[in-house]
C-alpha cells in the first residue's frame, strides 16, 4: 500500500492525425543472443543482478520455482488499449520509438481477446500484442488477392486496412502481457496476475508459469506445436514490486 509504482503512470493519448502517444512509452525487453555460451553467461548475469543477495555459480543456470517467472513470446503487433471504468476508449499500435502509434480504436470490434467492455469498471492501460492463429491464416491467406508470407505480415496487414469493417472475419486476436493502473489490483507477482486477468477481468493474457530449467526446456521442444508464432520465450522476475526495485 504504501508503494509509488504507479504514481508517474499516466496513459495513452489520441493526438493528431490518426496518432495516439503511449505513456509510459511501450519499451522492449533485453535480448539473450548469441551462442550458447553467451546466451548462458547472459542469463547468469541477469540472475546475479536481479537478485544480488545470491551468488550463483558461473554458468549454473538456478531452478526458482517462485522467484521467476516464465512465458512464451508471442510474435505479433505490439498494441495497448486504455480503458475507462471498463469500457474501450483506445486502442493503438506500438511505433519504433515506442511512444506514439497508429490509433486502431475503431477496429477493436473484429479483434477476438480484446473486450470493448472489461468484466470489471477498471481504469487501466492493457498492453500485449495482436496476433493471428496459424490456422486461421493458413484458411483466410488463401482467398486474399495478395497472400501474405507468414501470421505476423497478415497481422499486420489487417490492421493496416483502411476501414474497420474489411477487418471482419480476419481472425485477428489480442493477447496481454502487462496490465498498468492506479488503482490496487488483487495480485502481487507475474503469475498471479495472468490468473486474475483470464479470469477475472474477461481479458486473454499470456499463459505465465513457474520458471525451471524443465519448464524452460519444455516450452522450446513445444513451440512447433503451437497454433501461434513465439519469437522467443520471457523470463521475468516473479514479484512485481521487486521489478520496481531493480
Amino acid at each position: 500500500p504504501d508503494s509509488n509504482i504507479f504514481d508517474t503512470v499516466t496513459s495513452s493519448k489520441i493526438s493528431a492525425k490518426n496518432k495516439v502517444t503511449h505513456d509510459p512509452p511501450m519499451t522492449s525487453i533485453n535480448k539473450c543472443n548469441g551462442t550458447e555460451e553467451e546466451k548462458k553467461e547472459i542469463l547468469i548475469k541477469w540472475f546475479n543482478d536481479s537478485f544480488p543477495d545470491h551468488k550463483f555459480p558461473y554458468k549454473q543456470i538456478p531452478d526458482w520455482d517462485d522467484a521467476v517467472a516464465i512465458s512464451y513470446k508471442r510474435d505479433g503487433i505490439a498494441c495497448s488499449l486504455e480503458y475507462e471504468k471498463g469500457k474501450l476508449v483506445c486502442a493503438g499500435t506500438r511505433s519504433k520509438s515506442g511512444s506514439e502509434g497508429e490509433n486502431i480504436t475503431d477496429k477493436m470490434k473484429y479483434v477476438e481477446g480484446a473486450p470493448l467492455r472489461l468484466a470489471l469498471p477498471l481504469t487501466c492501460t492493457i498492453r500485449g500484442e495482436l496476433d493471428t492463429p496459424i490456422s486461421v491464416f493458413e484458411k483466410v491467406n488463401q482467398t486474399l488477392p495478395k497472400p501474405k508470407a507468414n501470421p505476423r505480415a497478415y497481422t499486420a496487414g489487417a490492421i493496416g486496412l483502411k476501414t474497420a469493417e474489411e477487418m471482419k472475419d480476419r481472425g485477428i486476436h489480442f493477447i496481454a502481457y502487462n496490465i498498468i493502473s492506479k488503482e490496487k489490483l488483487p495480485y502481487n507477482t507475474e503469475i498471479d496476475r495472468a490468473i486474475w486477468a483470464n479470469k477475472k477481468l474477461g481479458i486473454t493474457f499470456v499463459r505465465t508459469e513457474k520458471f525451471g530449467k524443465k519448464k524452460l526446456v519444455d516450452l522450446e521442444e513445444q513451440h512447433r506445436d503451437l497454433d501461434y508464432l513465439v519469437d522467443g520465450i520471457v523470463l521475468s522476475v516473479n514479484w512485481l514490486e521487486r521489478q520496481v526495485e531493480l
